[in-house]
């Protein structure tokens, strides 16, 4: 049961980590867009700006891409179909030129083949479980046979040898 309870609680933990991770990576990536989309809006480079957002798009855990002009109209959106209720907004970051805001990015993540990740984690654990269970159960086995069954297996023999003797 402890080991049941230590085990979902690490499982638990090891998700957090994965969405913790993948929202870390994310805001690099956020920031990272809106100081790359600057010179795009300066020149008004809408084609370079698609462009960028198709490249972050094909980061693992990158679910959506949404960039706006300074008057909040939508200049590039990409984004995947799946997943949309468990996505991370992310932003609305600003497209800074020396204190003047351009536009914002918004990026949603969410982590990659997370499923899978959390599959392969959870045998592991309990495969590692299963083992350290066995070598519980083993050393109990043989401390159990030591003190106790080899002690009642004297006392049989002590027992059967006064009866062989007919010494009561």
């Amino acid at each position: 049961v402890a080991m049941a309870l230590i085990g979902t609680y690490r499982y638990v933990m090891e998700k957090r980590s994965l969405v913790n991770e993948a929202r870390i990576r994310g805001e690099q990536s956020c920031r990272l867009m809106a100081e790359l989309a600057t010179p795009y809006l300066l020149t008004y480079d809408f084609s370079g700006l698609n462009a960028m957002a198709k490249n972050f798009m094909h980061l693992p855990d990158s679910q959506e891409v949404m960039i706006t002009n300074g008057s909040g109209r939508e200049l590039v959106r990409d984004g995947r179909p799946a997943l949309e209720e468990k996505r991370q907004m992310i932003g609305p970051l600003p497209i800074l030129s020396e204190q003047t805001q351009l536009g914002e990015v918004r990026l949603a993540v969410y982590p990659a083949d997370l499923d899978s990740r959390l599959r392969t984690y959870a045998i592991s654990a309990l495969i590692e479980h299963l083992f350290i269970f066995l070598t519980l159960a083993a050393i109990l086995y043989f401390s159990l046979s030591r003190t106790v069954t080899d002690r009642v297996k004297a006392l049989g023999d002590a027992l059967t040898g006064m009866i062989d003797k007919k010494d009561f």
